[in-house]
């Protein structure tokens, strides 16, 4: 009697612990798992096509527990990926009712360098005391052709610059897509300020080639003189795949107000007095041969901050012109730049007076217009007549020197021989 007793009691106690180790086993449930909205099944691949390399992929997940717990928490990984990145989200904890249903979202970042490849969605739901859910999903994620990413944009001389400088942006593009990349336009630009500069790269090589990474020619944009100090918002934006992808960086660029520039002064402009600048001309009017042509000389004076400046010709129609040492010219704080304008008439143009226009700005702003008149001559035929007369001088001299070397050498011969016929005689 005692023995069978102990026996029952024994079988109650082990149906208890069974019980209880069945309660905990399955207190909660992972009813369903969402990915951009769209249902996994856990008993076959699913296939995602709508992620990139880089993508967030939100998760919807939805329990239902059978008992009350405290601090729960879900957690979503993604595993098989090669990468030194953990690809894992983990939500707040929070406390669960019997019978209740809960839904919770986590982001799952993609690395850049993940391969198109089939991975394990794992979906873990724990409490404290470790009583937790799990179920995986078999992901096969389709990366896209096309995929580029703005890795570095350098600015110089840097991101803080003085309103009237010039600034030059160099940007490094990394393709991780499948193919090769032709023809990206890269564009730097500050949308308040209304200046931009563009650059195109031919090819960018598919994401594991040797050159898979490229960089933009310095792109060269100049912040108005004059211009309101304060923070700019700047913009890279790099389209291709026939301009229909496109990917865009944003930074700030702190501008510094100029302090040679007029407190009156609107943005974008400067007045003559804080310029600092002296244009003065050499001769306006000149004899302008054919053939030969000549030099109108300008010289530009800068006693501010060194600045750059751009001659241009207009009016000149009737002749070719060129600018030595450039159209651009930078001068130096105090110094003083000499610029040569040479002017030679095309055979076209008639004998007579012609007039042309040089202007030179500083920026948007036109500092001077100077208005000059060329008396076009018939230079060839002046040249060639008076190479002929020279030409005949020199032929005329020549002539008379060997005429008096010949009568020189006919005088002495004649000198020698009455002398022999002296001699003769005695």
């Amino acid at each position: 009697m005692k023995i069978r007793s102990v026996l029952l009691l024994g079988i109650f106690i082990m149906s208890v612990i069974s019980l209880s180790g069945i309660a905990s086993a399955v207190p909660i449930y992972i009813d369903r798992v969402l990915v951009d909205n769209v249902e996994l099944n856990a008993l076959r691949t699913n296939t995602l096509t709508s992620f990139d390399k880089g993508d967030e992929m939100e998760i919807k997940i939805e329990i239902t527990s059978f008992f009350d717990y405290n601090d729960v928490e879900i957690s979503a990984r993604l595993a098989g990926i090669d990468t030194d990145e953990r690809v894992s989200d983990t939500s707040d904890v929070f406390d669960v009712k019997n019978g209740t249903t809960y839904v919770k979202k986590l982001k799952l970042q993609l690395p850049q360098k993940m391969d198109q490849d089939r991975y394990k969605l794992r979906i873990e739901v724990a409490d404290r005391n470790t009583v937790s859910a799990i179920s995986n999903f078999e992901l096969n994620i389709e990366t896209s052709r096309h995929t580029l990413v703005i890795k570095d944009v350098v600015l110089s001389p840097s991101a803080e610059i003085k309103a009237g400088r010039a600034l030059l942006s160099t940007v490094r593009i990394q393709n991780y897509g499948a193919g090769d990349e032709d023809d990206v336009k890269v564009t730097f630009s500050i949308p308040e300020l209304d200046v931009s500069a563009t650059d195109y790269i031919d090819t960018i090589e598919a994401d594991g080639e040797d050159d898979d990474q490229k960089s933009t020619e310095e792109l060269y944009v100049r912040i108005p003189p004059c211009e309101k100090p304060g923070t700019y918002d700047a913009e890279v934006l790099v389209q291709f795949d026939d301009m229909e992808k496109s990917v865009k960086k944003e930074m700030e660029i702190e501008v510094i107000a100029d302090e040679t520039c007029a407190r009156g002064a609107t943005p974008g402009e400067t007045t003559e007095k804080d310029e600092k600048v002296t244009i003065t001309p050499g001769p306006t009017a000149q004899e302008v041969p054919k053939g030969t042509g000549a030099i109108y000389p300008i010289t530009i004076t800068n006693s501010g901050d060194s600045k750059s400046f751009v001659v241009s010709v207009t009016g000149g129609e009737w002749g070719t012109f060129r600018i030595t040492p450039s159209n651009i010219v930078t001068v130096g704080k105090g110094d003083s730049q000499v610029v040569y304008v040479q002017v030679i008439p095309k055979d076209s143009t008639a004998a007579g007076p012609q007039v042309f226009g040089i202007s030179i700005k500083l920026g948007d702003k036109t500092l001077k217009n100077l208005t000059f008149t060329a008396n076009v001559t018939k230079g060839e035929e002046k040249v060639n007549l008076q190479r002929i007369v020279e030409v005949g001088l020199m032929v005329l001299v020549v002539i008379l020197v060997i005429l008096a070397i010949v009568l020189g050498f006919s005088k002495l011969r004649k000198d020698d021989e009455g002398k022999n016929e002296e001699q003769s005689y005695y």
